[in-house]
């Protein structure tokens, strides 16, 4: 509330280093915009590769003026599967792209938040996290200084750990569709 409606918050002591939602707000929209862009382009690029490698059947485009038949796929892999990895490829590369300026976007939304972290160092205490960044330039100065390049990577073991299940999904799904498909070839043989 303090963020939206913009009180003086060095008056109220226990706010002071709050950033009004006015100068996050611009880096945040920034940041899905990208993300999506990133996300859709990499999804469109990752299936037109596979239909280049004759691994996509759908959609066909335009040629000369008439419209190119595809032929109908022969199973669930083929049908669904391509889209379905586009999809994964499209999620991975913008988050590990624009996963530096989404480090520097966390750090603007807890400053000011009394937030603690858990010493990782020993284990044994919290810390708590002080920051007093002006926004989003002098956020990624400060990192890019004191902590250098990995500063921005903080934390990316946990989008490592969710790629992996997402990977770990995808190739049992693969699995099942084929399963199906062989279990649907086998009813419509009879």
């Amino acid at each position: 509330m303090y963020r939206l409606v913009g009180w003086n918050r060095s008056s109220l002591g226990r706010h002071g280093r709050l950033l009004p939602v006015w100068s996050i707000v611009l880096p945040t929209v920034l940041h899905g915009l990208i993300k999506y862009i990133l996300e859709t382009l990499v999804q469109h690029l990752v299936l037109m590769r596979m239909r280049n490698a004759g691994l996509y059947k759908g959609n066909i485009a335009r040629d000369n003026g008439k419209e190119d038949v595809p032929e109908p796929p022969r199973d669930l892999v083929q049908t669904y599967f391509p889209e379905l990895t586009a999809n994964f490829v499209g999620f991975i590369v913008p988050e590990i792209l624009v996963y530096p300026m989404e480090t520097v976007l966390n750090r603007l939304y807890v400053q000011g938040t009394r937030t603690i972290i858990d010493n990782l160092d020993n284990g044994t205490d919290v810390v708590p996290l002080c920051t007093n960044y002006d926004g989003m330039l002098d956020c990624f100065r400060t990192i890019w200084r004191e902590e250098g390049l990995g500063g921005f990577y903080k934390g990316f073991g946990a989008l490592l750990i969710h790629i992996l299940i997402h990977f770990l999904i995808l190739k049992l799904t693969k699995v099942i569709y084929i399963q199906l498909s062989e279990d649907f070839k086998g009813k419509t043989s009879r």
